[in-house]
């Protein structure tokens, strides 16, 4: 039996990144392998639900603080190094026969798995090129001050620690979560890396017809700045139709206080039905996507989006912002969904999605068909054409 050592940084965490670090872990282990999992923290309660029937599973949890090349200071830097001096003597005490990495690697364990013959694979959620280009700093540093060297110091300590800017000199394969980062990885790196977009499991979720749906629009994540709620609620407030006869309800664990306090008075200011609710379950979460009319992803440049492939596979028609993973991969640039640019066009796509029956059945009908390319059976298949490739 083949043994993979899986370094994860985001099972503790309960989005998107965390859940697919579980479902990793799931086929890991029904493909037949041995699993070493080394994490920082206990698996967030949704993910160990996931993992919960997996075998052949070690866990080692080894404390930090957030080491991503992407948030840094000196201090956990100065943590990680510690914490991944323990990790070496894991992989040196292991020898496993594969490394798996999510969320970048560090050079020096990348460095440890050659000298004992692993072989290594990173799995990026997002690269360090789109994080530098599309979030970047721009919202943390000032220019016109001293935090300007903090932001050449992070750069550089990066890429002096991590394998995140030229990953093929150190590991023998790349995999991203979406083509959209595919493309973004060849442009910037010039490889081609295995896509392994994130999974569902088709059988949690049900498709209510429409005659059984609510008037309400549904958007599901984060509630911070990134997501750009206002377009939703701009969109309903600009129009008579659905201000008066829609509700939106927003789903998500909390992120900047801030925002969400911006969003109430921005839902009072234009005179819409708002309804946020934090820290929903996920049984609530599926009969919230299963009874509303629409789904709709507002983030910008969003490197996958798996809350609008599980809205899909509850028959929802989706709109999506016409950028990132949930354009150009799941609803494949228009053919299985709607997308905007604009307010004005957000808002003629949710007004016909709900006034138009014909429209709204078959874009139901077609989530549900590009739903099933996400199913946890196919997502499993194709990492194990990948480890017979690496192996």
């Amino acid at each position: 039996m083949a043994k993979i050592l899986f370094y994860v940084n985001f099972i503790h965490k309960p989005g998107g990144a965390g859940r697919l670090e579980a479902y990793l872990v799931k086929a890991i282990s029904q493909l037949g392998y041995e699993c070493v999992l080394i994490a920082s923290a206990r698996p967030h309660k949704i993910n160990e639900q996931i993992m919960k029937e997996s075998k052949n599973i070690k866990l080692y949890i080894i404390s930090k603080s957030d080491a991503s090349p992407h948030k840094v200071d000196i201090s956990s830097y100065l943590q990680s190094l510690v914490m991944r001096y323990k990790i070496s003597e894991l992989v040196f005490r292991e020898k496993p026969d594969v490394i798996i990495s999510s969320g970048g690697i560090p050079k020096q364990l990348a460095n440890v798995a050659r000298s004992i013959k692993s072989k290594v694979l990173v799995y990026y959620h997002m690269v360090a090129p789109w994080y530098v280009e599309v979030r970047g700093f721009y919202r943390k540093y000032k220019w016109s001050d001293l935090s300007i060297l903090y932001f050449g110091f992070s750069i550089a300590l990066s890429k002096a620690l991590s394998a995140d800017f030229s990953p093929l000199e150190y590991v023998d394969g790349v995999i991203v979560n979406s083509r959209y980062m595919a493309y973004i990885a060849k442009r910037y790196w010039n490889i081609m890396p295995y896509v392994l977009q994130p999974p569902i499991e088709i059988r949690n979720f049900v498709s209510l017809p429409r005659e059984n749906r609510l008037p309400q629009l549904v958007s599901v994540g984060r509630l911070d700045p990134d997501k750009h709620y206002e377009d939703i609620i701009k969109a309903v407030g600009k129009s008579d139709i659905l201000r008066k006869n829609a509700k939106i309800v927003l789903l998500g664990f909390m992120g900047d206080p801030r925002y969400l306090l911006n969003i109430l008075k921005l839902a009072k200011r234009y005179d819409v039905k708002v309804v946020i609710e934090t820290n929903a379950t996920e049984e609530r979460k599926c009969d919230v996507l299963s009874s509303s009319m629409v789904f709709i992803n507002s983030s910008r440049h969003e490197h996958f989006g798996i809350n609008v492939v599980e809205a899909m596979a509850s028959g929802t028609p989706v709109i999506v912002h016409r950028s990132g993973g949930p354009y150009y991969d799941i609803i494949d640039r228009g053919t299985y969904g709607l997308s905007y640019s604009t307010i004005e066009e957000l808002q003629r796509n949710i007004e016909m999605l709900i006034e138009d029956t014909n429209m709204w059945n078959k874009y139901s009908h077609l989530s549900i068909v590009r739903a099933r390319y996400y199913d946890f059976d196919l997502f499993k298949q194709k990492l194990a054409n990948i480890l017979d490739r690496v192996i």
